[in-house]
Order: structure tokens, then sequence, then C-alpha cells
């Protein structure tokens, strides 16, 4: 268990992947003993160390899991909160994931309530799974219409400034359509069609 002690990241010698993999796994024994153990206590990092450890939580897309987990630390258990380098990285992506989430709410809304105005059903969206919605990165939003009211919905999304991806169409290859537009303030937004 990967618990105590400090984790330094060891200089990478030039073509020496079996260093790189066996940092990696250090890593993620670490990320894994953070996420799942309720009494973790993190080791010290070094800079360069909680700077791989946040690179390697992203890469399996569970940062913002160790980040809400360090929010969580008791006060009184300092060292369940992580270290100060660690938390720097993490707590950023977190504010940086929480200020997409709430621009893409704001999108979803805007589109949920477009469909209801154009007669389709509303969608319900759960976010069953995670404690709250944005410590979950996602790239799109998945939107589930029945069949028949694929072409009305995307013609919604099409007058909303939306703009629908060229891929293969027909009934029998793709069940799918991808639609994305940019915001006034920046922020793209990719709508995934899905009528089957």
């Amino acid at each position: 268990r990967a618990t105590s002690g400090q984790v330094r990241s060891a200089p990478r010698a030039r073509g020496s992947s079996d260093h790189v993999a066996i940092q990696m796994s250090r890593m993620l024994d670490v990320a894994s003993a953070a996420l799942r153990d309720v009494e973790f206590r993190w080791p010290e990092l070094d800079e360069a160390a909680a700077a791989e450890l946040c690179d390697v939580a992203r890469a399996q897309g569970v940062h913002l899991l160790l980040a809400e987990r360090m929010l969580a630390a008791p006060v009184q258990a300092p060292a369940m909160a992580g270290p100060p380098a660690l938390q720097r990285r993490l707590f950023a992506a977190l504010r940086n994931q929480l200020a997409l989430e709430v621009v893409a709410r704001a999108e979803i809304s805007s589109v949920i309530s477009a469909l209801q105005q154009s007669g389709a059903k509303g969608t319900a969206l759960a976010y069953t799974q995670y404690p709250h919605p944005y410590i979950r990165p996602r790239a799109d939003t998945d939107l589930i219409v029945e069949p028949a009211r694929a072409a009305s919905v995307g013609a919604v999304l099409e007058g909303m400034g939306y703009i629908r991806a060229p891929l293969v169409t027909g009934d029998l290859v793709m069940y799918q359509a991808v639609y994305s537009r940019t915001d006034a303030h920046g922020v793209p937004h990719t709508i995934d069609l899905h009528w089957r």
C-alpha cells in the first residue's frame, strides 16, 4: 500500500521506457490507494512527482475524483488532504472543470428548452454515479431520442447554431449524429445525438 513515505520523481534516462512504466505504475498505485482507502495518508511528493501523479491521474480520468477526495478530508486530518504541490494542480483542474460545467449546464438547459418548445419531450439527465457532475470530465453531451424524432431534433439544434459533423449516413450504418457549436464565450459544445 502506497500510503506513507516519500515519492520523488527520478530523472529519466534517455530511452528508459522501463523506468517510465515503473514510475507510472507507482503513481497509479498512489492514486488507486487514495481513491480506495478511507483513511489514506498521502506520501510526501516533490514538485516533479506531484506533476507526474497529476498527469497519470488525468490520463486515467480520475484527477477530479482525487481533488474531490482531498476537499472531503477532515480539517483535523491534514495528511488526508494531500501534499500542497498536488493540491495546487488538482484544485486548478477542478476549478476549470467546474467553470466548464456551469457553462455546459446552461447550454444543455437551452437545448432542452428549445426541444420542448419544438414539441419534443423533455430529456432526463441522470447524474447518478458521481457526487457532483463537474468531477466527471466529458467532451460531449449524449442526447437520446426516438428514431422518429431524430430529424426534428437535429433541425432544432441547427436552429440554435449547431453544425452537424459530416459523418457517414444511412439507416443501417449510423444511429447517431454529432452537432457542435462555439458559444459567445468561446466555449465549444458538442451534442452527440443518438436515436437507437
